[in-house]
């Protein structure tokens, strides 16, 4: 900061020229491909409406290390390609002569909620061509671009790192879940009808005339099972009444949830939390005491427990699974001891790669918190006075 600080007022005492961003830049609008003449992997990624390539070209439009922006779809996400690449009609590209390159991907990454509250909500969202180009920005000297590059980078290199370390341990835990799970052939096996006296639906049908503030009685749906964790986000709460009027679909410590539709045979433990909560349209599984809730949960998530939750799943482009259905799904089942060891391991996995209070999930969003701090302090100017 302080090499910063001294560039700043050796080369620009008296603050930076603003300009609409159209005015210093050239915005391209990319060309349109089909995506069946694309292959699946290749040296020239293809951006259309988000940031994963829609798939690869043999040829590109566009030299490496360049900024786009999304107009369709993820309308509004800024990309970076440091590689060649093919912009198609949906994924505009940025240069300016008077801007580093990375640069200008910082600062317009920096004012990505100023962009996105523009987009026009739709069945495709779309960001029209001029909200890019009418939004302000700051030109300082090349020098003073580059010292903030440097440091802005560092950051996201960082990210970036840590991000491929947590692909690595989340391989490496689902490798070692399934050859603890594969070696249990000689182990004795039981229903989970038989484990979990109590299966049953959660509320099915409309709640929406039933919903309240948070005065009422949480109320989980699918989307708020993800990773065998209960999310705390996108909560709903229905009224009281209604939670007495469904008692059947309550909550208690020890019950697994299980998603019934969509991303099918995710599922969660209740914690102490989630006690007294309400569902909607998961399959709640109470346990009759002789497993442990957190055994069963981590063999559903294994190869082998997806492949039993897949075998009962019906349905074209949704599946879906029924709750008598999963009653029948068998699941080897060691001591109560074994259990515990088990459990033991595989949740200081989770831990590691799943808890955002701790493990890399904690040290990635601490990192996002310093590089969002030091861009916003890096990339506001004072502006020249004309």
């Amino acid at each position: 900061m302080s090499r910063i600080d001294e560039l700043i007022e050796r080369l620009c005492p008296n603050g930076v020229e603003y300009w609409a961003l159209g005015e210093v830049c050239k915005l391209a609008r990319g060309v349109r491909v089909v995506k069946k003449n694309l292959a699946e992997e290749g040296d020239i990624p293809v951006f259309q409406n988000a940031l994963k390539p829609l798939g690869f070209n043999p040829e590109s439009n566009r030299r490496g290390e360049m900024t786009f922006v999304i107009c369709a779809g993820a309308a509004g996400q800024i990309g970076y390609s440091k590689v060649e690449f093919w912009a198609a009609d949906d994924c505009y590209t940025i240069e300016a002569a008077e801007l580093n390159d990375r640069f200008l991907y910082h600062l317009l990454f920096s004012q990505q909620n100023k962009l996105l509250s523009q987009v026009r909500k739709a069945s495709i969202p779309r960001l029209a061509r001029t909200a890019i180009e009418k939004l302000r920005i700051p030109v300082p000297p090349m020098e003073v671009q580059e010292e903030i590059v440097r440091m802005l980078d560092s950051f996201a290199e960082l990210e970036a790192e840590l991000e491929a370390e947590l692909e690595a341990r989340k391989a490496q835990h689902a490798y070692y879940r399934d050859a603890i799970f594969e070696s249990r052939g000689n182990v004795p096996v039981s229903r989970l009808g038989d484990l979990f006296p109590f299966i049953r639906n959660g509320f099915v049908g409309t709640a929406t005339p039933y919903f309240t503030d948070d005065s009422g009685v949480r109320y989980l749906k699918g989307t708020n099972i993800h990773n065998g964790v209960i999310g705390n986000n996108d909560y709903t709460y229905v009224s009281r009444d209604f939670h007495e009027a469904h008692l059947r679909s309550e909550l208690h410590v020890g019950d697994i949830l299980v998603v019934q539709s969509g991303h099918v045979g995710e599922c969660a433990v209740v914690t102490s939390e989630y006690e007294g909560a309400n569902c909607h349209a998961l399959i709640v599984m109470s346990n009759g005491g002789e497993c442990l809730s957190q055994y069963v949960c981590h063999y559903l998530h294994s190869t082998r427990g997806k492949k039993k939750l897949a075998s009962i799943a019906t349905g074209g482009t949704v599946k879906h699974i029924l709750a008598s259905k999963i009653k029948s799904v068998e699941i080897p089942l060691p001591p109560i001891d074994e259990q515990h060891r088990i459990v033991d391991v595989l949740d200081k996995f989770d831990a590691l790669v799943n808890d955002i209070t701790k493990g890399l999930p904690a040290e990635i969003e601490a990192r996002r918190k310093q590089y969002a701090y030091y861009s916003d302090k890096l990339l506001t100017f004072k502006e020249k006075k004309a």
